[in-house]
């Protein structure tokens, strides 16, 4: 069984990292453009502090669940069609 998994996540590397990257690379994006760093406006502000916590609490509540929620559909879909293919080749056979 770990056997099949592993085999599953080497050969669908790319489409499960695609997955991932489709969501964690904007929030990337997101999380470093809201530093107080890079903010044009007065970095002790409070929203300055503020605003980085928001936007994770909303990541974490929304946009993680849907990764993980992707990324598991995608793991049993390779592994039914993976079952499936095994079940033809063996009537086959």
């Amino acid at each position: 069984m770990l056997d099949e998994t592993v085999d599953i996540y080497k050969t669908n590397f790319v489409l499960l990292i695609g997955i991932a990257a489709v969501v964690y690379v904007p929030y990337c994006i997101l999380q470093s453009l809201l530093q107080p760093s890079h903010m044009k406006s007065d970095p002790t502000h409070p929203m300055a502090a503020v605003l980085p916590i928001i936007i994770q609490l909303i990541f974490a509540l929304t946009f993680e669940p849907l990764v993980t929620g992707g990324l598991a559909l995608a793991v049993s879909v390779l592994e039914a069609d993976s079952r499936r293919g095994e079940r033809l080749s063996e009537s086959h056979g």
